[in-house]
């Protein structure tokens, strides 16, 4: 999934003056710089590991909806997108194992699917799940992976779980609420290429759109359909997600949308919130999860209910920067009354009947 940019190596305007082509070289550095926040910042979808075997399928038949991610869309021309994993099967006779991806729309209709056969062997080895071609209207899309078992008594396994989308590569000019947006796209173009007024004016109208396009910042979910129904939920304590923020002086909106389960016969909340992460390096207390938010956000879930939940919390500025650190780092996490450390979202008694099935962040 790694994709290499060098972003400290701007274009010189000096060589496309009025009259002069712009070169390679321009175009060359012109798609590093500007896919750093169009094309390369924006292409994370989801990054996860399930311990122990817990994703898991056994017997034949499939189960394509064990994950769930819900995720932003950089832009119209991103049209495709690759899932990295690693997993195994256990082989009996002949039968074989896929690993599944289906993609659908906010309505919830099926836009693509693909799989990728999962190697026969003790341990787990890397392979690639490709989907092309996705005609992308809606601000989100919803990924679902699963698998595939051929044989009774077989099993599938997926230890780790990587989603990106595929860069561009194309010069044309890509739409946008608010206007057009040139991605230039990670290869450099053919010597010798003009470089029009056009092109300039656009690309000085849209640095700003480009530097507010959503991305994600962290994903998981659980794994339905295993043999401990408990992994078809988040596990029950605070995964504390830590992202980099830029320096701003205005505040920095942080979107969440989290697919919550109440099963009681009573209304329940859940909380997201952020903390600075000096809480989490610098903790002297013997308590092993120790932690302090900063502000956190409310949603009520009503009795025996299950629904996606979205909003947002807002991170005032300057972003905060710990002692002797560079970076200006925060963390992020969801928790309900069924997690541990209660105590640092101001819950009180414990009750189990509210879950997270997943959660996602994101931000412009």
């Amino acid at each position: 999934m790694a994709y290499s940019l060098t972003l400290t190596n701007p274009p010189n305007p000096t060589s496309v003056h009025a009259g002069n082509d712009a070169d390679e070289t321009f175009f060359d550095s012109l798609c590093e710089t500007l896919n750093g926040t169009h094309a390369s910042g924006s292409l994370n979808i989801f990054n996860q590991g399930y311990r122990e075997d817990l994703f898991q399928h056994e017997g034949a038949g499939s189960n394509g909806q064990m994950t769930r991610h819900r995720v932003p869309v950089p832009s119209v021309a991103h049209t495709s997108l690759k899932v990295v994993f690693r997993g195994r099967h256990s082989q009996l006779g002949s039968s074989y194992g896929r690993l599944l991806v289906n993609v659908y729309n906010e309505a919830g209709s099926l836009l693509a699917s693909s799989y990728s056969t999962l190697s026969n062997s003790g341990s787990d080895e890397m392979g690639t799940v490709t989907i092309t071609g996705l005609t992308l209207t809606d601000d989100h899309i919803r990924i679902r992976c699963g698998l595939l078992t051929s044989a009774s008594s077989s099993f599938s396994y997926c230890s780790s779980l990587a989603g990106s989308w595929v860069p561009l590569t194309s010069v044309a000019t890509t739409k946008s609420d608010e206007g057009a947006i040139i991605p230039v796209g990670s290869n450099a173009t053919a010597t010798g290429r003009p470089i029009s007024a056009a092109l300039g004016y656009t690309l000085m109208t849209t640095a700003n759109t480009l530097l507010k396009r959503k991305r994600l910042l962290a994903s998981m979910s659980g794994v339905s359909g295993a043999p401990e129904s408990d992994s078809a939920y988040l596990q029950p304590f605070p995964y504390c997600q830590i992202v980099r923020l830029n320096h701003t002086d205005q505040a920095t909106r942080i979107y969440w949308w989290a697919l919550a389960y109440n099963s009681g016969g009573s209304a329940q909340e859940f909380a997201v919130a952020y903390g600075d992460t000096e809480s989490l390096f610098q903790h002297n207390h013997t308590e092993p999860n120790g932690f302090r938010i900063q502000s956190r956000e409310t949603q009520s879930v009503p009795a025996s209910t299950t629904a996606w939940y979205n909003g947002h919390i807002d991170i005032p500025a300057p972003p905060p920067r710990g002692q002797g650190m560079h970076e200006r780092l925060i963390f992020l996490a969801c928790s309900t009354p069924a997690m541990s450390r209660r105590d640092a979202f101001f819950f009180g008694d414990h009750d189990a009947n509210l879950l997270i099935r997943s959660i996602s962040f994101w931000s412009e």
